[in-house]
């Protein structure tokens, strides 16, 4: 398989599926990833002869995210195809390359990406933990105002600015939780708080929606998502069931945060 594609959108989804941040672990938070192996898919586009879309996807035990984007194949019938590799490891090699230039990914028994001046290889992985995951995430439905995941209906919708949640994050992770509480009560803003481990200290923001449908509902979560956070996005939920992130060739669910009493 031989595909070209923008290197600032490979590294771009990359990022934003490894999901680097402070995740809650116990009673602390710490830095971790999603998951070290991300999943590409390849797939002929049905708008333009040799476009494909090239989509990224992982997934850890609570959490799994998808970024695609398009890109160009030189196949003379391009057949879908997947295959799995370290994010950490090709990361390490992208960013030293142009970024005013194209890159060529070909797909053997490694992985080989070059531009006309430099190139790299590396090893394929052979699998994704996770990839069940993965595939409950590919199947879930969103219909309008309301998403299905696995068997949950989540019928509360907010649409609203990313980057405002993307602020409101970096302020709350001064607390250092790593947990995030989003508050909806049917009006036309929600609330994000985070507090520490004792309780003692809360930190709260409030974000304005462009649109709100649904019920008020409540969700916790841990996940650094500001990264995830651009344009214009959609949240899903209801009650302590898992939480939809939807934007612009970008999606992520988290599982909700369950604290112990």
């Amino acid at each position: 398989m031989n595909f070209d594609c923008d290197i600032n959108e490979f590294v771009k989804g990359l990022e934003m599926v490894l999901l680097k941040g402070k995740y809650k672990s116990l009673n602390v938070s710490k830095t971790d990833v999603i998951n070290s192996t991300v999943v590409c898919m390849v797939e002929p586009s049905a708008l333009e002869e040799n476009e494909c879309l090239i989509t990224l996807s992982n997934a850890g035990a609570t959490i799994a995210a998808e970024y695609s984007f398009k890109g160009t194949h030189h196949e003379e019938k391009l057949e879908p195809a997947m295959f799995f590799f370290d994010i950490e490891r090709c990361l390490k090699y992208l960013k030293t390359m142009n970024k005013k230039e194209n890159i060529t990914i070909l797909k053997g028994d490694d992985l080989f990406i070059q531009q006309e001046m430099d190139s790299f290889c590396m090893p394929l992985s052979v699998e994704h933990r996770n990839i069940n995951f993965i595939s409950r995430l590919k199947s879930m439905s969103i219909s309008g105002d309301t998403a299905t995941f696995g068997k949950t209906l989540l019928d509360t919708c907010l649409l609203f600015e990313g980057n405002l949640l993307a602020e409101a994050i970096k302020k709350l992770q001064s607390v250092g939780s790593a947990t995030y509480k989003i508050d909806y009560d049917g009006g036309d803003a929600f609330s994000i708080m985070s507090s520490n481990f004792h309780k003692t200290d809360k930190y709260t923001t409030v974000i304005p929606i462009l649109r709100g449908v649904g019920n008020p509902a409540t969700v916790e979560f841990t996940a650094p998502i500001s990264k995830f956070c651009e344009g214009t996005m959609l949240f899903y939920l209801k009650d302590d069931k898992p939480l939809i992130l939807s934007g612009t060739n970008k999606k992520l669910v988290m599982a909700p945060y369950i604290r112990a009493n």
